[in-house]
C-alpha cells in the first residue's frame, strides 16, 4: 500500500514547540527550511504509487520522508545503517527532521 501525507491537513500543534524561539528561528533559516520548502514539493512522489498494490501489503513509510532521506543520505554521504541510524536515533537531528518529516503547509 501507499503512504503520503496530506500536506493540505494541518498539525493539531507545533511539531517544534519544544525550541525556544531563538532555536526556532535558527531552524527557519536553515537548510532544512529551504529542502523542506523548494525540493519536497518537486519530488515526484506519484510516479512511485504504479510501483505499490492498492490494498495489498504493509503500508508505506511517508513517502516523503523516505525519499527526503534518501536524498539527504547521498548529500552526506551516509551508508544505509548510518543514514537510518541518523534518522531514528540521533536527537540532534532536528533539522533532518524538520526536512523531511513535515511537508510543506
Amino acid at each position: 500500500m501507499f503512504h503520503v501525507k496530506d500536506d493540505k491537513q494541518p498539525y493539531i500543534f507545533d511539531q517544534f514547540g519544544y525550541l525556544g524561539p531563538k532555536r526556532r528561528r535558527l531552524l527557519d533559516e536553515s537548510w532544512a527550511e529551504v529542502f523542506r520548502s523548494e525540493i519536497l514539493p518537486e519530488l515526484p512522489i506519484d510516479e512511485l504509487r504504479k510501483h505499490y498494490h492498492e490494498t495489498d501489503g504493509r503500508p508505506t513509510n511517508e513517502m516523503y520522508s523516505m525519499v527526503g532521506l534518501m536524498i539527504l543520505q547521498q548529500m552526506h554521504d551516509l551508508t544505509d545503517e548510518e543514514a537510518i541510524e541518523q534518522f531514528a536515533f540521533n536527537i540532534n537531528t532536528t533539522a533532518t527532521h524538520s526536512a523531511i518529516i513535515f511537508p510543506p503547509s
